[in-house]
């Protein structure tokens, strides 16, 4: 049986990213491509014919922008590294990690596997904030959208409570969950909660390094070492590596794209080991749903406000 491949023009791709990058200047081209990854993927702007043994996507340029445009953009929500939710975000990260190495908090199947893959603080920091970060998102917008204040968890305890929600003042469960993955195309939420809500997030991992530098007191272990050492090549790169050149400064931002929600209470779960495209193996039994599925227009915002907050 012939085996049929899909192409995409890459080039193409690129040079759409490009346009939408400098027109509006919030995205790279890079992320920017990831983004229109996703609306490709979901079968947004293209079209399909063959070519041969081959079937070829045709990009249809005015939808992918229209998808970035209409989706994308009003959607997008920008934190700062001095923002106090992100502030307490990061401690809470710190003291998370801290818990874990002391046997203070248990960690859930997807948690266990990584801690048994490394024990690396830094990372376990940076993934916590990571993982997290979206949650902070949804705070802002739906203050600044809708003018509704909600409450995070910021617990840490070693009972986990699989339908404790994410949103301490809603009515029924809600679980965040945040993805680094900007060309993810599904949203996924744990069995038990009532609302699933989806955020895809663009945080260098360097720029973010450089916010705990700060914070954990590297500018000091510089200055000591500059008393004991004297003029010192290595002290003067290493400064400049972390606070100015590779690092970025603590005026960078973090990009949150509010992808939507979803409602479970109709859903059938996927179940565990099944998988999908772009997806792999599901790993435990939860909700799966692709993101151009989910409720995300402003009257659906406005819904979600009025029936869990």
């Amino acid at each position: 049986m012939m085996r049929v491949m899909t192409k995409i023009d890459k080039e193409r791709l690129i040079d759409i990213a490009r346009d939408l990058s400098q027109k509006y200047r919030l995205y790279n081209v890079e992320e920017t491509t990831e983004l229109l990854k996703s609306a490709i993927r979901l079968n947004i702007g293209v079209s399909y014919k063959k070519s041969g043994r081959r079937k070829v996507i045709e990009l249809m340029e005015e939808e992918l922008m229209e998808f970035f445009e209409a989706q994308v953009l009003p959607n997008t929500i920008l934190l700062d590294f001095n923002d106090k939710d992100v502030v307490e975000l990061m401690l809470f990260s710190i003291e998370f990690a801290f818990s874990m190495f002391e046997g203070k908090t248990r960690a859930t199947k997807s948690q266990k596997g990584f801690r048994e893959r490394t024990r690396d603080m830094e990372t376990i920091v940076v993934n916590s904030f990571v993982g997290s970060i979206g949650e902070v998102a949804v705070k802002k917008f739906l203050k600044e959208r809708f003018n509704k204040e909600i409450e995070l968890d910021r617990s840490i305890s070693r009972d986990i409570n699989r339908y404790r929600s994410d949103i301490l003042n809603s009515k029924e469960p809600v679980s965040i969950k945040t993805s680094p993955n900007l060309s993810a195309i599904y949203s996924e939420c744990p069995l038990g909660y009532s609302v699933g809500v989806f955020v895809k997030v663009s945080v260098q991992r360097a720029v973010l390094m450089s916010l705990f530098a700060h914070v954990c007191g590297f500018r000091n272990l510089l200055n000591f070492s500059r008393e004991i050492l004297g003029s010192s090549t290595l002290v003067d790169r290493l400064s400049e590596r972390i606070y100015a050149k590779e690092c970025g400064s603590m005026n960078s931002t973090i990009k949150c794209y509010i992808c939507g929600y979803m409602e479970t209470e109709r859903l059938k779960h996927v179940e565990k080991g099944e998988r999908l495209p772009y997806f792999g193996e599901v790993r435990e039994p939860r909700y799966i749903l692709p993101l151009r599925e989910l409720k995300s227009s402003t009257e659906d915002w406005k819904l979600f406000c009025n029936k869990y907050l």
